[in-house]
């Protein structure tokens, strides 16, 4: 597939993601997430306007987007008002014979300090009383977020194990071994008991409490064609728990949804 900035045969001109990302400083991830929520809101179809390239310094394919002008005004009308007239000269230079704004195939990281980054959030994810190895992942993610690299996968490290070495499951996999209704029961059931609230994130959806860490770790999880994502296990010992959880509930799957339900209308949902 063409991983031209811009469609040769296009009418009219059509702007990248990545070049918008570059003209507006933005993260080109977040400028995809943008694009993608414009376009359902509009309803216009997702893939009509997305393709893939490939970056230079993994050899992986990674998708963009190529919009039109009346798509990219709608991207950016609810972008600060510096950034829409960057898009807005952008468009005029293009519309004038303007050649295309140099675009990586890979985004420059900003290298400087970030070792001391990693040790400085390492060390805050101690103080919250994690593991080495989820102070590791933590400070990992901390340092893509600020740098633009993620060191672990650098270093092309997949799986950092927990140094007491417990085993850890998805609630996939615990849901399947106990003969539960569904993981997503599970994940209502956690999230009742208290040992687990939503993140808000799309890449991990849960995040552990203080209650639920003990019994609980996150571990990155390689995905193709896109960065890591994290996924949060739990061991075995959660089990009995659970299970007295059940126990308590006259009818479990309806007073885990009950209780989910409130937590949701208290959040204004």
């Amino acid at each position: 597939m063409s991983t031209d900035l811009f469609a040769a045969k296009a009418s009219p001109l059509t702007m990248s993601s990545r070049e918008i990302a570059e003209v507006t400083g933005k993260d080109h991830r977040n400028v995809t997430r943008d694009i993608e929520k414009m376009l359902n809101d509009v309803g216009e179809g997702v893939l009509k306007f997305e393709q893939t390239y490939t970056n230079a310094q993994n050899g992986q394919s990674y998708r963009e987007f190529l919009i039109p002008k009346d798509l990219t005004i709608t991207l950016v009308a609810g972008y600060r008002s510096d950034l829409r007239l960057k898009i807005v000269r952008r468009w005029m230079e293009l519309e004038a014979g303007g050649s295309p704004v140099a675009v990586s195939s890979s985004p420059q990281p900003k290298l400087a300090g970030m070792g001391r980054t990693f040790a400085d959030m390492r060390r805050i994810a101690k103080l919250m009383k994690l593991d080495d190895a989820q102070a590791a992942i933590h400070a990992s993610h901390a340092v893509e977020r600020l740098h633009g690299v993620n060191p672990l996968e650098v270093m092309d490290i997949k799986r950092i194990e927990s140094p007491a070495q417990k085993a850890f499951f998805t609630v996939s996999d615990l849901a399947k071994r106990e003969g539960w209704q569904s993981a997503q029961w599970l994940n209502r059931t956690l999230l009742a008991m208290g040992f687990q609230d939503r993140s808000g994130s799309d890449d991990n959806p849960w995040t552990a409490t203080e209650a639920g860490r003990a019994y609980s770790r996150l571990e990155d999880a390689p995905i193709r064609g896109r960065r890591s994502r994290q996924m949060l296990l739990w061991s075995a010992e959660i089990i009995p728990l659970v299970k007295q959880h059940i126990a308590q509930s006259a009818t479990p799957y309806a007073a885990v949804t009950a209780v989910e339900d409130a937590v949701l209308v208290g959040k204004g949902a």
